[in-house]
């Protein structure tokens, strides 16, 4: 009585309560419980049963005011702690449903075999051995007289068949009385039940710690690889976001690269064709020249159209000159727009 006390103040008010300058006990400190804080502490589940895994190895469990506090915090902190302790508990309690189903499966074998075992020990009884013997030795003597023509006594001998047959039924039942041919396996627990039980005896079996233990076990695993999971795909469409927002500068630094490099290419082109034209140009000066003054009006008049290609030369340089200076300013400005 004495330790039932001083264990329920302990889980109360914590096992210093008595100490005086003690620092408060924290969540976050290794010696607390954290899959009571997750809501699941298989230790506590299965005390005085066939699963019982001992006492929780963590000095403080089932505090709740800890619980209260876990609970209520908001803080980053306890969302990284949080994470951690679930994929702890999700793989602890995973483990040990993995065991329990190894468990059934290998009791459904065991029972399997026993059952088998003992149905081909019935059908050796010799009583039953012989009424089968009969039964077929009739069989075939009511088809041979029915093919004969002779109905009365075909049916007398099927009539004496299913007289055989009723007795060779009660044999079988008398024989099958064994428990184990109605056992059979919880799929939660793993424990043998039998199909004969009465209604109360199930719902005793299933109110029972081991039974609701186990379901507890099962569907907290559940819930964990669900939130898990869902918090997995959140934290991909962040990072997701988070990629495409850090690729649109660089993206943008492409496009102004191809639009560079096509204003290079055009201006390229544009140096060609004024040295093209300037090369006809000089061509023409040197036919001139060799032709002598007899063209002199079409060196005048070449002298012209020269000054005037000079001209719109110049006018075109200046032209392109302020055309590149106001490309300039654009890209300055999206340079420092890019920054911001």
């Amino acid at each position: 009585m004495v330790d039932a006390t001083r264990k329920l103040l302990d889980e109360l008010m914590g096992r210093n309560r008595n100490k005086e300058n003690v620092r408060e006990q924290n969540y976050w400190d290794q010696d607390v419980c954290k899959p009571y804080l997750l809501g699941c502490c298989y230790h506590t589940l299965w005390q005085h049963t066939k699963s019982d895994c001992g006492p929780c190895p963590y000095g403080t469990c089932q505090n709740e005011r800890l619980k209260e506090v876990f609970e209520a915090d908001d803080s980053s902190r306890q969302h990284r702690y949080r994470r951690r302790w679930m994929v702890e508990l999700r793989d602890m309690l995973k483990a040990k449903v993995n065991d329990c189903d190894r468990n059934i499966d290998r009791a459904k074998e065991t029972l399997a075999k026993r059952q088998a075992a003992n149905q081909a020990a019935i059908e050796e009884h010799p009583e039953i051995k012989d009424l089968n013997k009969q039964i077929k030795e009739m069989a075939e003597e009511a088809e041979s007289a029915g093919e004969a023509g002779d109905v009365s006594k075909s049916q007398a001998i099927v009539t004496k068949i299913e007289t055989l047959k009723k007795r060779l039924s009660d044999v079988y039942a008398k024989q099958s009385n064994n428990p184990d041919q109605d056992l059979r396996v919880c799929e939660i627990t793993g424990a043998f039940t039998s199909a004969r039980d009465a209604e109360e005896r199930t719902l005793a079996f299933q109110s029972g710690k081991q039974y609701l233990g186990w379901m507890t076990v099962r569907e907290k695993l559940k819930e964990l690889e669900a939130q898990l999971k869902e918090e997995d795909a959140r934290e991909f469409d962040r990072d997701t976001f988070v990629d495409r927002d850090r690729d649109r500068p660089r993206d943008r630094d492409r496009d102004r690269n191809r639009e560079r490099d096509g204003d290079r290419d055009r201006d390229r082109d544009r140096d060609r064709e004024w040295d093209r034209n300037r090369d006809r140009a000089r061509d023409r000066d040197r036919d001139s020249e060799r032709e002598g003054p007899s063209c002199a009006r079409n060196k005048e008049r070449d002298g012209g159209e020269r000054d005037r290609d000079r001209d719109a030369d110049r006018e075109r340089s200046s032209s392109v000159r302020e055309r590149d200076r106001d490309r300039n300013r654009d890209r300055d400005k999206d340079r420092d727009r890019g920054r911001d």
